[in-house]
């Protein structure tokens, strides 16, 4: 049943890349179908509870409205699948409907949403009524950690996790890939998304990997031994799309034990951009956390040219824009950033202009790696973006009226890069990933190499 080689896991890691390769329609259901009857046995020797009153009704009810205005209000839901993809694949979910539990209808709905292979169509996860567990988590570049926990399950701070209920970080992380929206199978955009779900109580119990959704046996591994806790559902807590989670108050983070100072990065996530110059007295660091002005601030219109005027006066060697948190905003603001660049020529040159990048490098952020590497010489670093370099995006909410669940659809094609790129994503000039020991030590080695490379100021 968890066996990497078969199966309905396996059917699950494949679906993803089949409607790309143009395979046939019968084989996609086919595949959607084992996922779906897996899950449902599965259930089928645990206890699940239900979610407000639904029922098979209440469920066919809200499936036709959402099966309705998608392909309403999507501009133009069928780039990637068909229609009769689309409708079938409606179809069979909804015959198989009553015989499966509130949890398992979740993740169906998340399901079909992701065929739409287009990161901005998705089902918000804040409005599915889910718990979540006293852990945060994060796939560094060496797997999944516990970035973050409460006081009363700090021994497993830092550990690496193995399992999570019956099965391996590996076994659950096929089954719930899918169900995260992304741009044209864009992997480490699912692998960052990915980790709220693993502490989603509800979402496990849908896949199998816990018999209730009251807790959660969670193994890690730590200083060579493993550790095992069972965790309680407690209240949810959203993702954070712009900067850097923050940790409710009273938790303990696996950097809280590190003597060196907090990294650039991190050190003021909140703000929408800031700047400094660093020690070297030849490079000026800008971090742009979101496509916003900030709220009564330095508008985005009059920071840019300022720091980036200042810079060329100062003959500065180096300007370092860091985008590694942006997950978008207002595109139309980010004209004044690479206009300015364009007007201070000496910044203006191979390894004195780098922007750093990662997966939750999305929408306008996206969009402004777009002007950067068609307009200016600019280097990227870091890793691959959260998104591709033409896309769909300005989603409007569809809300379901019996379950409350709002999806958001796109409206909007932005092509900003030519129009055969078809990219997933913009990957770096110099891949850089974080490791845990990275995090946990304050270190920054994507800045730490760009600080060190040959294409640097000499």
């Amino acid at each position: 049943m968890r066996s990497d080689k078969g199966g309905p896991l396996a059917a699950s890691y494949a679906l993803g890349t089949l409607v790309s390769r143009n395979v046939p329609l019968m084989k996609i259901l086919s595949l959607l179908a084992m996922i779906f009857v897996a899950t449902f046995v599965l259930a089928q020797n645990h206890d699940y509870p239900g979610s407000g009153g639904m029922n098979p009704t209440k469920w066919h009810e809200d499936l036709a409205i959402l099966r309705e205005q998608m392909a309403k209000k999507h501009g133009n839901l069928f780039h990637t699948i068909s229609r009769e993809q689309y409708e079938l694949a409606f179809d069979d979910f909804e015959r198989r409907l009553p015989e499966m539990t509130d949890n398992q209808v979740k993740l169906g709905i998340m399901q079909i949403v992701a065929l739409v292979n287009d990161g901005h169509t998705h089902v918000r996860f804040d409005t599915l009524g889910n718990h979540m567990l006293p852990i945060r988590l994060h796939y560094f570049a060496d797997g999944l950690f516990v970035e973050s926990t409460d006081r009363a399950h700090s021994n497993l701070l830092g550990g690496k996790v193995l399992r999570l209920g019956s099965m391996s970080v590996e076994e659950a992380y096929k089954s719930v890939r899918l169900l995260v929206s992304v741009d044209k199978n864009n992997e480490p955009r699912r692998r960052l998304l990915v980790s709220d779900l693993l502490t989603t109580p509800e979402v496990l119990n849908a896949i199998g990997a816990i018999k209730n959704s009251n807790s959660v046996e969670v193994v890690v591994e730590k200083n060579g031994r493993q550790i095992k806790a069972d965790l309680p559902s407690g209240p949810f807590g959203p993702w954070n799309n712009h900067g850097w989670p923050s940790d409710p108050q009273g938790w303990i983070n696996a950097r809280s034990a590190s003597s060196s100072p907090v990294p650039l990065w991190l050190k003021h996530s909140d703000k929408n951009y800031w700047s400094e110059f660093l020690p070297d007295g030849q490079t000026l660091y800008i971090q742009f956390n979101q496509v916003a002005d900030a709220n009564g601030g330095e508008p985005i219109a009059k920071f840019f040219p300022r720091v980036l005027k200042d810079a060329a006066e100062k003959k500065i060697g180096r300007v370092i824009l860091d985008l590694r948190l942006n997950g978008g905003g207002n595109n139309e603001l980010n004209r004044p950033i690479w206009h300015s660049i364009l007007e201070n020529a000496s910044l203006n040159q191979k390894g004195k202009l780098w922007i750093l990048i990662g997966p939750k490098t999305f929408s306008a952020a996206m969009n402004l790696v777009d002007d950067l590497e068609l307009n200016t010489n600019a280097l990227f670093a870091g890793e691959d973006t959260g998104e591709s370099p033409n896309m769909w995006g300005d989603p409007v909410d569809i809300r379901l009226p019996n379950s409350g669940i709002v999806v958001g659809v796109s409206t909007l094609w932005w092509q900003f890069a030519d129009p055969r790129d078809n990219r997933p994503y913009r990957s770096p000039d110099l891949p850089v990933a974080l490791s845990s020991s990275d995090y946990e030590g304050n270190i920054d080695p994507v800045l730490k190499a760009v600080l060190a490379s040959r294409s640097a100021v000499q």
